[in-house]
């Protein structure tokens, strides 16, 4: 990590993202800020960043990080605060590293003291550690407890009493996205309760049926999904982690002839699809979660800006303790390695696939401001990709660099 009131970033071939005229020959970072000049002398040549063959890209942001290392964000407690921080202070530096600028911290179902507690220690968290290095926790991801469908969540701390009251009790300002299976709220009066607060209610851990499911979406307006396809109904025969013939012909003839669907045996992933003009998807990308052919499926019905790579990440002794288990509980692969993924199956322009790590959520996001562009004036969040080799160098965060070698 390099430290520096002022630096100039040199060489790069393109920036992706700018919102002003023309294409600057250098940027400047001056006091965390982009400018297109220097207001302070860059004679030292360790403030000048050469970036020959980069592009600058909107720093990427990751709404799902389970952990990582040894955070590991599941297991939260008070009595042990100052480890946890240090933890997290190291997860950040690490995030940063791999090009990440933004995230949310996501904890999963637990006893609901727990989870009220896990949020109270996390909001204090990122309440108090702006000025720390690395990437910038800008608030909370409650990803369960409101669930029907597992995954590696334990189900005997799931629960079914969705409602404003509920959720009262759990949700504060630092809370950005909730996952929730919508079948639970007959009423729509918990999503709407979201809703009001600002927060994203998301479609997630669901056993809906695609009735249920066309019901949030349009009754509701429900407008995100967390790990499409996983921990999701779907239809008899499909299997999205499959790369088998025909996998995906039984998905498309019901979207093609609609009297083909069975409103209430047909689950929520078919209306999730069905949907699609009007739903943003967190998608983890790494390979492992989502076959490439599922990925293009869905890529190919998605709007432009509305597939969200994520990385899922958790630490990785979570990672190996579900693996014995059998299951999915969380992944290893970087941001980067995500992106990397999505642009491998070439749905769409490379400069689009590295912009949709931060600019689809950018309007729907409260309280964080300059997602998925650059801009003069702005805080510097950036990320320094290599387009020739597919690699990401790092990040620049305010006054801090983050660029360890490829």
């Amino acid at each position: 990590m390099q430290v520096s009131h002022s630096f100039r970033l040199i060489n790069f071939e393109k920036i992706i993202g700018w919102k002003g005229q023309g294409h600057p020959a250098d940027l400047f970072v001056v006091q965390g800020k982009i400018s297109l000049e220097s207001r302070e002398l860059c004679d030292d040549a360790s403030d000048i960043i050469d970036l020959r063959g980069c592009w600058i890209v909107p720093g990427w942001f990751d709404p799902q990080v389970n952990g990582l290392g040894e955070c590991n964000f599941w297991d939260l407690t008070y009595t042990n605060s100052e480890e946890v921080f240090e933890k997290i202070d190291a997860l950040r530096i690490t995030l940063a590293a791999q090009g990440v600028t933004r995230f949310l911290p996501t904890i999963i179902t637990a006893p609901l003291q727990t989870i009220k507690d896990q949020v109270a220690l996390l909001s204090h968290y990122v309440a108090s550690a702006l000025d720390k290095p690395g990437a910038v926790p800008v608030g909370i991801h409650i990803e369960g407890i409101f669930i029907t469908r597992y995954g590696v969540h334990n189900p005997a701390y799931a629960r079914t009493d969705l409602s404003p009251l509920m959720l009262e009790s759990l949700v504060n300002e630092q809370v950005k996205i909730f996952t929730v299976a919508p079948e639970l709220d007959v009423s729509g009066d918990a999503i709407r309760f979201l809703h009001n607060k600002g927060i994203i209610a998301s479609i997630g851990h669901s056993n809906g049926s695609y009735r249920e499911g066309m019901r949030a979406v349009y009754d509701y307006g429900m407008g995100i999904v967390t790990h499409m396809f996983n921990a999701l109904r779907g239809i008899e025969g499909f299997d999205h982690r499959s790369s088998a013939a025909g996998n995906l012909q039984r998905v498309q003839a019901k979207l093609d002839f609609k009297t083909l669907i069975d409103e209430n045996r047909d689950g929520i992933v078919l209306a999730l699809l069905q949907a699609a003009p009007h739903l943003r998807y967190l998608l983890n990308t790494d390979g492992v979660h989502v076959s490439s052919e599922v990925m293009r499926f869905l890529a190919q019905k998605a709007r432009k800006d509305c597939l969200i790579p994520t990385s899922d990440m958790a630490a990785r002794s979570v990672v190996e303790l579900a693996g014995t288990k059998g299951i999915i509980g969380g992944g290893l692969a970087s941001l980067g390695q995500c992106v990397n993924n999505l642009a491998s199956i070439q749905s769409c322009s490379l400069e689009d696939t590295l912009l949709a790590a931060s600019r689809p959520l950018a309007k729907h996001l409260r309280g964080v401001a300059g997602l998925g562009v650059i801009e003069e004036e702005q805080d510097a969040h950036l990320t320094i990709f290599d387009p020739k080799v597919g690699c990401v160098r790092g990040s620049i965060i305010g006054r801090e660099i983050f660029m360890p070698r490829c």
